[in-house]
């Protein structure tokens, strides 16, 4: 990789971002492993992250992976009631988060049912937070608006959260729940995780 001057200080600042497709035969669980190493100093660094792809053959209600990004500029429509919104980093590559800040997110509810007669679905969605397998934070049940929605089978949700001031610096994982109202009971559920990080 090279990078021109003003995009080489920006990135010493604030990192930058690489973006590489990769193709995934079939669903299930992976973790991505990525090393980076600087030709000038020889020195290596390395991230890993656990993606759950979904399993979209059958037809029944599942979730993206859920991105952590900056705020949503002034004006959108969130599916997220934007009081109980938990800054962010410029890129959503960067989950890495102060107490007391606000934090946008994206992710995508697939193959959800619709109403015979309404045509529209019936979606509702649940936000939760752990730390150290103890749940420190959960957001009330939250009917999804679809009127904006184009694609039923695919609907977009964005909104944000804030993080509570007192929360501990630490690792934590923020995990998305959704219900299918119309869905029968044993496929009405789809649950999403991604980690985080809190500092001073």
């Amino acid at each position: 990789m090279r990078l021109p001057q003003r995009e080489y200080e920006d990135g010493l600042a604030h990192g930058f971002v690489y973006k590489l497709n990769v193709a995934i035969s079939k669903p299930g669980g992976y973790q991505m492993r990525v090393a980076v190493r600087d030709e000038a100093s020889n020195k290596v660094g390395s991230a890993s992250h656990f993606v759950e792809v979904p399993d979209l053959g059958h037809h029944r209600l599942a979730l993206s992976g859920i991105l952590l990004h900056g705020p949503l500029p002034p004006g959108a429509d969130g599916n997220v009631s934007k009081e109980y919104d938990i800054a962010a980093p410029a890129t959503p590559a960067v989950r890495v988060f102060r107490p007391g800040e606000s934090v946008s997110l994206g992710y995508v509810v697939f193959d959800a049912r619709l109403d015979r007669v309404t045509r529209r679905p019936e979606v509702e969605t649940q936000f939760l937070l752990y730390r150290d397998r103890q749940c420190v934070f959960t957001s009330p049940v939250i009917p999804f608006q679809t009127k904006q929605q184009h694609d039923l089978g695919r609907l977009s949700a964005t909104g944000s959260l804030r993080l509570g001031s007192n929360l501990e610096p630490g690792e934590y994982l923020l995990q998305v729940v959704a219900w299918d109202k119309l869905a029968p009971q044993k496929f009405r559920m789809a649950t999403q995780w991604t980690d985080l990080e809190l500092v001073r």
